[in-house]
């Protein structure tokens, strides 16, 4: 009797393991560019936009009469939840000053002594030290701190970034390998659409169910909504 020959065909991933329904794909998909560095990402991984560029601070316009300083953080001027915009930071009293975003939305008040040399730290989507001069401020003083537009390319969404990319915002339709440039790429980026939780791919930053709800939540705001049963 001769031998049962068999053979075994592992079939690669495609975007239909993703994506169980899309109205028109002319709509939904858009070319997008990858940023150089991302290295090798899969078809069917989740992706985030970078929205936020670079911060930089000013005195108020027409000057402050106190003559201390605010200087961002060289590490990370830019904190989760920030946006794209101008930021006002004011002195509503001699010692406490107040945070609002770029839609006016007050998000901090922070208290700092009148005296040479006192400091105080602001880190509410923003992050920087406030420090009273020789001229302590006065209330109505302040800074304006602006954070740019991001580039608008794609990354692999991870909750540890801070440019905006952190915001699932789009599924790659097809692996790209970024490692060394920038590469264009196709990406579901907005719905109707329906697609299946299993074949989603993940960075292990979402290394919970809460994490991985968010982010769901964030692509079904798009228009992208994930099914366990898809």
């Amino acid at each position: 009797m001769g031998l049962l020959r068999t053979a075994t065909f592992n079939e690669p991933d495609s975007i239909s393991d993703f994506l169980k329904y899309e109205s028109a794909q002319e709509y939904c998909r858009d070319k997008i560019t990858i940023a150089s560095g991302e290295g090798v990402l899969e078809v069917n991984t989740l992706l985030g936009k970078v929205t936020l560029g670079a911060a930089s601070s000013a005195a108020k316009s027409g000057g402050n009469t106190g003559n201390g300083t605010f200087v961002l953080d060289v590490t990370t001027p830019v904190l989760a939840g920030a946006a794209p915009g101008v930021y006002s930071l004011r002195f509503t009293t001699t010692t406490s000053v107040r945070l609002e975003d770029p839609t006016g939305r007050v998000i901090a008040d922070v208290a700092i002594g009148g005296s040479t040399g006192n400091t105080a730290t602001v880190q509410e989507q923003i992050k920087g030290v406030l420090t009273q001069g020789a001229t302590p401020f006065a209330a109505g003083d302040g800074f304006d701190i602006t954070i740019a537009d991001g580039s608008g390319e794609y990354k692999k969404c991870k909750l540890t970034a801070l440019d905006g990319s952190a915001v699932a915002a789009g599924v790659l339709c097809h692996a790209v390998d970024a490692t060394s440039a920038a590469q264009v790429a196709v990406a579901v980026v907005r719905g109707p659409a329906v697609g299946g939780r299993l074949g989603l791919k993940f960075d292990a930053t979402f290394d919970s169910a809460g994490k991985k709800s968010k982010a769901l939540a964030q692509l079904e705001a798009r228009g992208i909504v994930v099914r366990d049963s898809a």
